[in-house]
């Protein structure tokens, strides 16, 4: 396939006529992005439970039959709710600029104290009544790279940041890093540098695009991955120590494996993106693996925790 091919994007219808709560349906939108890739979703403004599912486009050529991603939404659908219907139909949609849509809904927003996120026009000035020591942060929207600032568990995450420049440390590790927007908070709030990694392919262009808008390039580094080998070898390669502190900001299925490695980094761990709902599972894979949750701050319907593993090394 050219540069120029046509492409169409697999876009996946899916209602549920029984309702689910909407912690449910939250938690199957997170999943199909992680598990399933889908790139973004378009939710019904009346339906808490209807929404569109669009996945990475493919060549013109392939439209003759269903995208093999409304398969996977409905295994998917079968395994988290087996007794509610699921009402699944995929279809393809002709390339277009997608981030269009979203930009009249993204706005500067404060998501912590001193933290604000939003588009680098409206981040280049703060609102007036923002705190003396306020921070701005200009975030790109790139399609469905994670992390505008809007995202409750993004939000949770970033207040854990912001406690650990306060409690004295020097520089983050950022797993699942998205646009790097908790690098660029920690870097503006005071860290020495931030380290972000993720799998997820063309991530390091949007990172580093960010990076530079936010003035932070001298002081962040990405690493194309999704192991903790892969986390300590390109810090090696980058002349940086492995950071004092990690961030995790992703689905529960997604960190669930990394935590007893993670332990073993003896670093606090700042995680995210798992809902309340999920609490009791979560705490006992947390402290299973050798962490002591310090602290927990709830967002609306999700969780924030502040992790220390027992054999912790003290920060410099």
């Amino acid at each position: 396939m050219t540069s120029d091919a046509p492409i169409q994007w697999p876009t996946v219808h899916v209602q549920f006529p029984e309702f689910l709560s909407p912690s449910e349906w939250e938690l199957f939108c997170d999943r199909a992005m992680g598990e399933c890739e889908a790139l973004g979703i378009e939710e019904h403004p009346d339906d808490p439970c209807v929404g569109k599912f669009f996945f990475a486009a493919v060549p013109l050529a392939f439209e003759d039959h269903e995208p093999r991603q409304a398969q996977a939404l409905r295994d998917l659908a079968l395994a988290m709710f087996p007794a509610k219907r699921a009402e699944i139909h995929g279809h393809w949609l002709h390339d277009q600029d997608w981030s269009a849509g979203f930009r009249p809904y993204y706005h500067l927003i404060q998501a912590t104290r001193r933290v604000y996120v939003g588009p680098p026009e409206e981040a280049a000035t703060l609102p007036e009544d923002a705190p003396a020591d306020a921070i701005a942060i200009g975030i790109e929207y790139s399609g469905g790279t994670f992390g505008t600032g809007t995202h409750e568990s993004t939000q949770g995450c970033l207040r854990l940041v912001e406690k650990a420049v306060k409690d004295g440390r020097h520089s983050l590790l950022d797993i699942g890093t998205g646009t790097g927007v908790l690098c660029f908070a920690a870097v503006k709030l005071g860290m020495e540098y931030a380290v972000g990694m993720d799998c997820q392919k063309g991530c390091g262009d949007v990172f580093y695009g960010n990076a530079l808008r936010n003035g932070c390039d001298e002081q962040t580094h990405y690493i194309q991955g999704s192991t903790i080998d892969a986390a300590v070898t390109g810090c090696m390669m980058a002349g940086r120590p492995l950071p004092d502190c990690i961030a995790c900001n992703m689905l529960s299925n997604e960190f669930g494996p990394m935590l007893p490695t993670l332990a073993r980094l003896r670093r606090p761990l700042l995680l995210a993106g798992f809902l309340a709902s999920e609490e009791a599972v979560v705490r006992g894979a947390v402290e299973s693996a050798g962490f002591v949750i310090a602290e927990s701050l709830p967002i609306g319907e999700w969780l924030a925790w502040e992790c220390h593993p027992t054999n912790e090394v003290a920060p410099e």
